[in-house]
């Protein structure tokens, strides 16, 4: 996947230790695929509270690095003189706190009271906490900046899915999250959230069980955004003739033909180029047709979809005799149905009930 621009800030006032910070942030940049250039300008360096606060106003910062104690007076204070004098890196901590979109942050400290640095480190959700001269600067410094890019993607993806292959890619980042965390030395309780549960209720809420590609109500809302209303736009209604009938009678296929029939129409994102490509189920039967919209970036001529329709309509007549042969049933001949809609023929939809009655009813 083509990572999304991050942006993040390290706040030190030590100049050297500025200086570590940031180049292990950008070498975490770069290993989840960032270019050089990309890397060096998504890091921002402040040496005090004010210039964090100016950057913050700035950018929509995703990650945050913060030490402590950003001057010289701040650090070692005792007990009782930090119930009058709160620390910059304290104050930026509890600033973020009124954030809409909270960056994760991370605390790296030379204060010697552990007690005041666990009470930040719960209080305000950080993801993890180093104590300076007990850390490596690329090992797990760097580990626990790639954990929280990777949670940072897989929640962007599980929050507004746009094809199942979102619930895919959101699934590999949250792996990868967990498995750079552990190398921080992180637990998966101390991210903001388990995306692992909100992956796993998505698939089960807006997904085919045997096919993984969204159901009713997701189509639904992908025909609402990408044809009502618009003049340019592709749609390809595909349905498997006698699928009712037939798993009646063999109720074992009907995972292969189903998942056969969702490989062929799958293989359209390479045809047409189209990682956007949408894939979907009109309706929860188990016969209800598929349907087909390519992305802006997919949108084909007339020609081509007739060849590809032409191409899985055959693909599907060669296989469809074998889902039946362990019956001795060698004269099972499905056909594979599909109907073209585009926008130089077809006029407006006003609204998604007039579309779906127009694509016809769920059943074959």
């Amino acid at each position: 996947m083509t990572p999304k621009n991050r942006t993040l800030l390290v706040v030190e006032d030590d100049r050297n230790l500025n200086l570590q910070y940031r180049m292990s942030c950008r070498l975490a940049l770069q290993e989840l695929g960032f270019t050089a250039k990309v890397a060096k300008d998504a890091v921002k360096q402040a040496s005090s509270l004010s210039e964090a606060r100016a950057i913050l106003d700035e950018y929509a910062v995703d990650f945050i690095s913060i030490d402590i104690a950003l001057t010289k007076e701040e650090e070692g204070l005792t007990e009782k003189a930090r119930e009058t004098i709160e620390p910059g890196g304290m104050a930026l901590l509890r600033e973020l706190q009124e954030y809409k979109e909270q960056p994760i942050s991370i605390i790296v400290t030379g204060e010697e009271v552990d007690a005041y640095v666990l009470d930040a480190w719960k209080r305000y959700g950080v993801l993890t906490y180093f104590k300076k001269g007990s850390f490596n600067v690329t090992g797990e410094y760097k580990n626990a900046v790639k954990a929280a890019l990777c949670y940072w993607d897989a929640a962007e993806l599980i929050a507004k899915p746009e094809t199942e292959l979102d619930i895919e890619r959101a699934e590999e980042r949250w792996h990868d999250a967990l498995e750079t965390a552990e190398l921080a030395g992180l637990r998966e309780r101390d991210f903001p959230e388990s995306i692992g549960y909100r992956i796993k209720l998505t698939r089960e809420n807006r997904t085919h069980s045997v096919t993984g590609l969204p159901m009713d109500r997701w189509t639904g809302e992908k025909l609402r955004q990408s044809v009502l209303g618009s003049q340019d736009w592709v749609l390809i209604r595909v349905t498997i003739q006698g699928l009712d009938e037939f798993i009646r009678v063999y109720p074992s296929q009907e995972e292969p033909v189903l998942t056969f029939v969702a490989g062929l129409l799958k293989g359209a994102r390479q045809v047409f180029d189209d990682g956007e490509l949408f894939i979907g189920h009109l309706g929860y039967r188990k016969d209800a047709p598929f349907v087909v919209l390519p992305g802006q970036a997919g949108l084909c001529r007339a020609a081509d979809v007739d060849r590809w329709t032409e191409d899985i309509k055959r693909q599907f007549a060669e296989q469809a005799p074998r889902f039946a042969s362990a019956f001795g049933d060698q004269k099972l001949a499905l056909a594979l149905g599909t109907k073209v809609w585009m926008s130089a023929s077809e006029p407006k939809f006003a609204d998604l009930h007039q579309l779906l009655d127009t694509l016809g009813s769920t059943r074959t």
